[in-house]
């Protein structure tokens, strides 16, 4: 055909060979059902050049897990960039870029990035990036300074936890407004003053979800879309955090990945039941449009320990088919 190489052939048998994938001819690009061979719905896929960030504040178990993966398991170039670098690094030159779990050492991702780093990040997922965010990643791209990710994560009562406005953002009293000199109240006996309430004082005024300690648990996917192509109708997944992220509204994203109902969520090891009942029904993966650009949100890390090989179709998926789309 018209535009193919010569060694075509040669090159198809070599695929064949070293992927073990079928190989069918085929006499017309007309298909019953589905695109049509060469018609405009179908998807280019580039090779992507993807980066991968390290260094605080970032997990060296993640980072090393998702690292293993993509360069031995998959025999697939990655770079590392110093977290602290993203801020100034030309990112023009990548097509994706991984943020691993982490922690808050140091401000977390946003003491290592700074507002102007922010700022380029959204520019450069305007224009045609794919950002992978994973665990505490998709947590910091939550927060209002970040507005990355239109979710939130949860309190252990349901609430949203927000991120609490910088002090120069905090309401302050209009100065030009007319100030009323106190009334003073008449003074009255006393009352008896109440025994000190040593638990109420230590207890936080809102509590994050009870951490999950381990458990593979059951997810639901989206079967017609791209970053769950491969798979049928659910997998399992590594819970080991106290993430529970609401869904994204219809008009902000997809939620590609929703853990399975109360009664049909676990599959293996342990979960506090208020945890097991909070999680049921929230988001895992999420993928919402920014621009030309794309995020692939993570409550969990795909590639925990680099041994949920049932989920390392999904973290490929974002980084061979995101920038695809």
């Amino acid at each position: 055909m018209k535009g193919n190489p010569g060694d075509l052939y040669g090159q198809l048998v070599k695929i064949a060979r070293e992927t073990g994938a079928d190989v069918y001819a085929t006499n017309t690009g007309w298909v019953d059902e589905g695109v049509n061979f060469g018609s405009g719905e179908v998807r280019f896929v580039k090779k992507p050049n993807a980066a991968l960030a390290y260094n605080l504040p970032t997990d060296d178990s993640s980072v090393g897990a998702l690292r293993f993966l993509i360069e031995q398991v998959y025999d697939y170039p990655v770079t590392i960039i110093p977290t602290r670098y993203l801020g100034s690094a030309n990112l023009k030159d990548f097509d994706v870029l991984i943020l691993p779990d982490a922690s808050n050492f140091g401000g977390g991702y946003q003491g290592a990035i700074g507002a102007s780093g922010v700022q380029k990040l959204k520019q450069w997922v305007s224009a045609g990036g794919t950002l992978v965010a994973i665990g505490e990643a998709t947590r910091w791209l939550t927060e209002e300074k970040v507005g990355l990710l239109a979710t939130s994560r949860e309190y252990r009562d349901g609430s949203e936890v927000k991120a609490k406005p910088a002090a120069d953002e905090e309401e302050k009293p209009d100065a030009q407004a007319e100030t009323k000199p106190k009334e003073e109240k008449p003074r009255a006996d006393s009352p008896e003053k109440k025994p000190f309430d040593l638990e109420k004082a230590i207890l936080p005024e809102k509590e994050l979800p009870g951490r999950t300690p381990g458990a593979l648990v059951r997810v639901q996917l989206d079967p017609e879309h791209w970053l769950a192509f491969g798979y049928d109708t659910d997998t399992s997944v590594m819970v080991s955090s106290r993430n529970i992220f609401r869904p994204l509204k219809l008009d902000k994203g997809r939620n590609v990945g929703l853990y399975a109902k109360a009664d049909q969520l676990m599959l293996s090891g342990f979960s506090w039941t208020d945890a097991r009942e909070q999680l049921a029904e929230k988001a895992y993966l999420m993928n919402q449009p920014l621009g030309s650009g794309h995020i692939v949100a993570f409550a969990e890390d795909p590639g925990y320990r680099a041994f949920c090989d049932g989920l390392n179709i999904l973290l490929f998926n974002a980084i061979f088919l995101g920038p695809a789309h």
